[in-house]
């Protein structure tokens, strides 16, 4: 099984994890390239990160999938760290070509996307309404055990 999660998913986690508040105030794009330049310089020795659209289950929304090895597929776009010594482990499809650097370019389509849901506290991707909604009990429950295991 492949597991992936959406941006809103993963900016949610973290503000549970900081005990941040979950809609509102501080909703901007400083979150999500905050997390994506943690995901690109974070390296990962024989494995890299994807973020794609996931089609059909999640109606093409964006997702980040760590891959344990091999290599990323020709319709993927490196997206290089900031340093230019480390290896890229970060790569990206489904993104418009601009004239942006391909960092700022990943993270204005994402948060183009999701910017709304975000600040309000809608993080969660409902399949059914193919819309996102606050966390469900159950995923907070779920949440707390995984960043209780991460410390």
């Amino acid at each position: 099984m492949h597991e992936a999660l959406t941006f809103p998913f993963l900016i949610g986690a973290l503000r549970r994890a900081r005990h941040a508040p979950m809609s509102g105030q501080g909703a901007d794009i400083t979150e999500l390239r905050d997390l994506l330049e943690s995901v690109r310089d974070y390296e990962t020795p024989g494995g890299y990160r994807s973020i794609y659209r996931c089609r059909p289950k999640l109606n093409g929304e964006f997702v980040l999938r760590h891959i344990p090895n091999g290599k990323p597929g020709n319709d993927f776009n490196a997206v290089p760290p900031e340093k230019k010594s480390g290896s890229c482990n970060l790569f990206a499809k489904d993104i418009e070509q601009s004239s942006e650097p391909p960092f700022d370019s990943l993270a204005n389509a994402i948060w183009n996307e999701i910017g709304i849901a975000v600040s309000k506290g809608q993080f969660s991707y409902d399949e059914n309404t193919k819309a996102y909604r606050p966390f469900t009990a159950n995923e907070e429950k779920w949440i707390d055990i995984a960043l209780a295991g991460s410390t």
